[in-house]
């Protein structure tokens, strides 16, 4: 929906991630146990890098975020279970000009994505390791549009969001890993508003990201 001003509603955040918050932190006080007697450790990974646009007139952009997770082992089996949360941001800007009435337009965008799930990780070979993830949470879009024919206008709100993550890590010191993790980021809802103003569909809503990564292990 298309407004004229831009508010940060905060209560609406923690309504939207109440339920998959309190799930996950059923799945860490349930594993809690099982870590400690494992030795297991709680990891903090912040990661950076290439961001798809999710619509035909924006450009690639930079894309970064951190997880936060703590999990263990299933009985005496190498693979590990993490309950994670995460919070990341894309910010997208592109211009053009529109396909039948000409119009010179410029646009912006800033999604935030919040989301919460599981990772499970597996060795691969001496101390490389891979890991999948699914992952739920909701995307806050702040956007706007300027036109040479009207003013300017702007558009907020949430979309529910489901994310599926994959990546490579190499732990090469006790409390520290490396490696490069990519995600698919789907975004559920209707047209976007801004994007079938310019003449886009409006309806591609998904994003691929391709991100450096580093952990820290305690």
């Amino acid at each position: 929906m298309l407004q004229r001003g831009i508010s940060w509603p905060m209560q609406r955040i923690g309504r939207a991630l109440l339920l998959p918050a309190a799930s996950v932190a059923l799945l860490i006080l349930s594993v809690a146990p099982l870590a400690e007697a494992q030795g297991t450790r709680a990891l903090v990974e912040v990661h950076a890098g290439l961001a798809s646009p999710p619509f035909e007139h924006l450009r690639l952009s930079l894309g970064y975020g951190i997880e936060v997770g703590y999990g263990g082992r299933l009985g005496g089996s190498p693979v590990r279970f993490y309950g994670v949360v995460g919070f990341d941001r894309a910010a997208y800007a592109a211009t053009g000009t529109h396909p039948f009435g000409g119009w010179q337009w410029s646009t912006e965008r800033s999604y935030y994505d919040m989301h919460v799930g599981l990772r499970m990780l597996v060795p691969v070979v001496w101390e490389l390791r891979w890991y999948l993830e699914a992952l739920a949470g909701a995307s806050y879009l702040d956007g706007s549009l300027e036109r040479e024919i009207a003013p300017r206008v702007s558009t907020s709100g949430w979309s529910a969001l489901l994310v599926g993550a994959t990546g490579l890590e190499l732990r090469w010191h006790r409390h520290l890993a490396t490696g490069i993790r990519g995600e698919l980021r789907a975004m559920l809802g209707e047209p976007d508003a801004l994007a079938t103003v310019i003449g886009d569909r409006g309806t591609g809503r998904i994003r691929l990201t391709i991100l450096a990564s580093q952990s820290v292990m305690f």
